[in-house]
């Protein structure tokens, strides 16, 4: 039997997520899925009973994978923000 390859757009998951440092339970947690079912459709050996479930599932994966983009992303601005406010002085201030 021969090799099949996995489709790019889950590649393209799973860079991002290790990009980002997402887990996979927290990306299944944002998708509602069970961890056993994104690891399924991640690693392609999930059998889709058609190709609007396969186009549902994978937009659903993506979504919630810019959602949590989103909030990593506002979270680390948010954090630049407030070492920006600080007074030159308390970078000196050690206690």
């Amino acid at each position: 039997m021969p090799r099949q390859l996995n489709e790019e757009w889950t590649a393209d998951v799973v860079r991002e997520m290790h990009l980002y440092r997402i887990t996979r339970q927290e990306l299944a947690s944002k998708c509602h899925y069970s961890l056993t079912y994104l690891s399924l459709v991640l690693n392609g050996n999930k059998t889709f009973s058609s190709d609007y479930a396969k186009e549902r599932t994978k937009a659903k994966i993506l979504k919630s994978l810019e959602e949590i983009k989103i909030d990593i992303l506002t979270e680390i601005e948010m954090e630049k923000e407030e070492v920006e406010e600080r007074p030159w002085y308390e970078y000196f201030n050690k206690t």
